[in-house]
């Protein structure tokens, strides 16, 4: 597998990046388009690049459903698991099934795909109504 860097338009027109491996550049366009995105840009990161983790963001694997209940099992590279997990959620409209760190030990990393996603969309879900109490407490001292 080839890893590709690409830049993209989803259907809200966010601009997203980040990394997909696939057998050819024709199968990573046709994968992205799939996904429902417009390519801006998509080029091949180079053996020595992905050999040199100096200055780069820690790589998770993740396996989730997409908005047409697909299942797509990739790579993103976020500051740590939460950020990764909202960046499948906001930016991917993504259903986030496990999501662990990649350079974890094989045994670890079926620990954590077991145990799931249950926490983190816990924590998702708590901040979120966090936001909304907040919000609501703001529209009353308004009034």
């Amino acid at each position: 597998m080839i890893k590709f860097k690409y830049i993209v338009i989803n259907e809200d027109n966010k601009q997203l990046q980040g990394t997909i491996s696939a057998p050819d550049e024709d199968s990573a366009r046709k994968e992205l388009n799939d996904l429902g995105f417009s390519i801006i840009s998509l080029e091949e990161v180079k053996q020595k690049t992905q050999e040199n983790p100096q200055n780069q963001l820690p790589t998770f694997e993740f396996s989730a459903i997409d908005k047409t209940q697909k299942k797509i099992i990739g790579t993103i590279q976020a500051e740590d698991k939460y950020s990764a997990f909202k960046r499948l959620i906001k930016e991917y409209e993504f259903e986030v099934q496990y999501i662990v760190l990649s350079t974890l030990p094989e045994k670890d990393k079926e620990k954590e795909k077991q145990k799931g996603a249950f926490d983190l969309y816990e924590k998702y879900n708590n901040e979120a109504l966090i936001q909304l109490e907040k919000q609501n407490k703001n529209k009353k001292d308004i009034e």
